[in-house]
């Protein structure tokens, strides 16, 4: 296990050291504990952990322990603190009258999970004040629950003492009224794409046709010009000259247009 520890020993006697870190993130891991303890006549020393970001413990611990005096302080102020992994936030006073610790979180979120806790405990005395000038979230948390604290599959924040302390939690239902309600009534995904491929069969239906210029010029100053390719007239010869068309005779479709030497355009069929 590895941490920070001051420890007043048993013959000592006054308060114990402080702990004070400063930093811009702070994580916590395997069992990693930063500890206050008087085992001695003095109080325990306070911990204080500045974090700009955040700060984040995944079982880890940050204690203050006073066997007869009163507990130390425990104040964290960081922009947002995740406990997980049974990661506990401690204060404790073993025997006497001496309050125990207060905890005070000041930042934006406090979000706790896996059985992590928060107390401030006095067997004998007043147990320490718990304040969260923050938003907590804590998973299952219920006020009020309790002991056993371990082992429970919730979070727990607990005061308790010969008097309890206090307990403040800043109050977020704003946060519970803003969310939108979703529908109870689902919506079948397969019904969104099941009609996609479908030919429509309704009458009236919209269309759009491209006819060409009809002759007009594509730019101002163009030509005007005509859709079809027009071909000049050739001078039929005697072996070409048809004969007149009689009732019994199919007719022939044109398959060209022709321009004659005056403009005009004549239908026609290229001869053999």
């Amino acid at each position: 296990m590895s941490g920070i520890f001051s420890e007043l020993r048993e013959t000592g006697i006054g308060t114990g050291g402080d702990i004070v870190v400063l930093a811009d993130n702070l994580e916590m891991n395997n069992a990693a504990t930063i500890s206050a303890f008087s085992n001695g006549n003095g109080d325990a020393g306070n911990i204080f952990l500045t974090i700009n970001n955040s700060f984040r413990a995944d079982d880890g611990n940050v204690l203050t322990n006073a066997e007869n005096r009163a507990g130390g302080r425990i104040t964290i102020n960081a922009a947002n603190v995740l406990l997980v992994g049974n990661s506990d936030i401690v204060t404790f006073v073993n025997v006497g009258a001496s309050g125990g610790g207060d905890i005070t979180f000041n930042g934006n979120t406090v979000i706790a999970l896996d059985d992590s806790d928060i107390l401030a405990f006095a067997d004998d005395g007043r147990g320490g004040d718990i304040t969260f000038n923050t938003a907590f979230f804590g998973e299952n948390y219920v006020p009020g629950n309790p002991p056993p604290f371990d082992g429970n599959d919730r979070v727990d924040v607990n005061a308790s003492g010969a008097i309890d302390g206090s307990i403040t939690i800043s109050d977020i239902s704003f946060i519970e009224n803003s969310l939108t309600e979703l529908p109870d009534a689902l919506v079948d995904p397969t019904t969104l794409t099941t009609g996609s491929c479908i030919v429509r069969t309704e009458d009236n239906l919209d269309s759009f046709i491209t006819t060409g210029s009809d002759g007009l010029p594509l730019r101002p100053n163009d030509s005007a010009g005509s859709r079809f390719s027009a071909l000049p007239v050739q001078p039929l010869t005697n072996e070409d000259t048809p004969s007149l068309w009689h009732v019994d005779q199919p007719i022939v479709e044109p398959n060209a247009l022709h321009r004659l030497a005056d403009g005009r355009l004549l239908l026609g069929r290229d001869c053999p």
